[in-house]
């Protein structure tokens, strides 16, 4: 894991560009304390992660710096790989992360503990037999930013207006969820206090946005990831 400097703040946890470095400065100027890098899921993804650490080690980023792998059902089709993925790379990432829009692939990744985020997609439906199985499995919904900036006209508007309907849905049944630009390069990135705006515009408190803007996700799996850890709640001392 690379730890870096910085004050406890908004932390925008899944970046997804290949523009890593210039990503990562961008989010220092927006005011971030710290970042999610998501490298798509491969056979080769602890060489990828692992020269992507050597890389942002040299540049001394100043802020914090997380990396994780994002799961696409739509290459296999099929939902076990999900699971099977999620359960393998959990003992080697900080973040889990599958990209929604499957209906069938979605309810797998949120039946699936090891699965820390499922992205926002234009096909989702989160109904509440969803809801109860995000807030079961602590399996967090992420809002992404980058969807609205970078639709169109009338999908826009239908896109906002599923946000909105699903975000309404998962406070009912105090799902947890994340908001992130989603950026695919560093000119996607939001401030904080857009993201705030943008989540005030789907309904959630101020209270409830801090904590999804925060670093509680990495908090428990840095400690997974660590040797004292042997299930949630349990630590050797």
């Amino acid at each position: 894991m690379l730890r870096c400097c910085g004050v406890m703040g908004s932390f925008d946890l899944c970046i997804r560009t290949e523009n890593h470095k210039e990503a990562i400065g961008m989010a220092k100027r927006l005011g971030f304390s710290g970042i999610g890098l998501i490298v798509p899921y491969s056979i080769n993804y602890m060489r990828e992660i692992g020269d992507l650490k050597d890389s942002i080690k040299k540049i001394k980023p100043g802020i914090d710096v997380a990396f994780g792998v994002e799961i696409n059902p739509a290459r296999s089709g099929k939902m076990k790989d999900v699971r099977r993925v999620a359960k393998t790379v959990r003992k080697d990432v900080e973040l889990v992360v599958v990209r929604g829009g499957d209906v069938n692939a979605d309810r797998t990744a949120l039946e699936t503990p090891e699965v820390d985020i499922i992205t926002h997609h234009k096909d989702m439906r989160i109904n509440q037999v969803l809801a109860r199985l995000s807030a079961k499995n602590n399996v967090s919904v992420g809002f992404l930013f980058s969807d609205l900036l970078l639709s169109y006209k009338r999908t826009r508007i239908s896109l906002f207006s599923d946000m909105i309907r699903d975000a309404r849905i998962l406070k009912k049944y105090k799902s947890p969820f994340i908001l992130s630009s989603g950026s695919l390069s560093e000119w996607d990135l939001r401030s904080p206090s857009d993201l705030l705006a943008f989540g005030r515009m789907l309904g959630y408190q101020d209270n409830h946005l801090r904590k999804s803007m925060s670093d509680w996700i990495l908090k428990e799996n840095r400690k997974r990831l660590g040797k004292k850890w042997v299930m949630p709640g349990v630590e050797i001392e």
